[in-house]
């Protein structure tokens, strides 16, 4: 029989960005409702990408990377603009939790120095 690990995330005050899913559009209000609901982390929507040619994808899993690939450089101003921003004034960017199918974006927690721990 094989043991189940779990990763349990003890949050200090925290900041989750989050990438609006192009298949799941219940998303919004179950964000919003954790967004009000009692709890240490704060919600960042991360603004919609410009529209672009439209691609045919040559497989959907490199449809899907290219989706959050493209999302890079939201991640890395959201950073810049919110998490120095958080209370305490003094706080810093201390590690990413990244989601493994969004790997790409372990390059921009490399820019800041940040550590990253990738789960699902």
């Amino acid at each position: 029989m094989k043991n189940k690990a779990e990763l349990v995330l003890v949050p200090t005050p925290a900041t989750v960005l989050l990438i609006k899913p192009f298949f799941f559009p219940s998303y919004n209000l179950h964000v919003e409702s954790l967004a009000t609901s009692e709890n240490p982390l704060r919600y960042i929507h991360l603004p919609p990408l410009p529209p672009s040619e439209p691609v045919v994808p040559k497989s959907p899993e490199k449809f899907f990377f290219d989706y959050l690939e493209s999302h890079k450089s939201q991640v890395r101003e959201a950073i810049i603009n919110h998490v120095p921003s958080s209370s305490p004034p003094t706080a810093r960017l201390a590690g990413m939790v990244v989601d493994f199918l969004c790997t790409a974006v372990i390059d921009v927690a490399n820019e800041f120095a940040a550590p990253t721990c990738c789960g699902n």
